[in-house]
């Protein structure tokens, strides 16, 4: 989609929700899932799925695993995001991703 393009409000809703119906099969085919998050608004929101390293389907060791999830962390928390944003994102325990975010801030 082109952003300089302008389209009429409706016919713009309708692309919005073609890709976001593309989106979401692409993102539960992956492995993805939909979750509710904790917003103020109380509706059902679509989380990208997680990087490329979670969703492969191959078995790996858990000291692999949590390396994996601990880059992740840094890499989203060096974009701004929040521990609750990250746990979302990563469908992990807020409390989980706190943790990994004291250990690489002393690390």
């Amino acid at each position: 989609m082109n952003d300089g393009q302008q389209r009429p409000p409706k016919r713009q809703i309708e692309i919005q929700r073609e890709e976001l119906a593309t989106h979401t099969a692409q993102f539960l085919a992956k492995g993805g899932r939909i979750v509710e998050l904790p917003l103020f608004v109380g509706q059902p929101s679509l989380v990208t799925p997680p990087m490329k390293t979670n969703l492969r389907s191959g078995v790996r060791s858990a000291g692999q695993k949590r390396e994996d999830i601990s880059r992740q962390v840094e890499s989203l928390r060096r974009a701004g995001m929040t521990a609750g944003q990250i746990a979302c994102q990563l469908g992990i325990d807020r409390r989980v991703a706190v943790r990994l975010i004291k250990a690489r801030v002393n690390a």
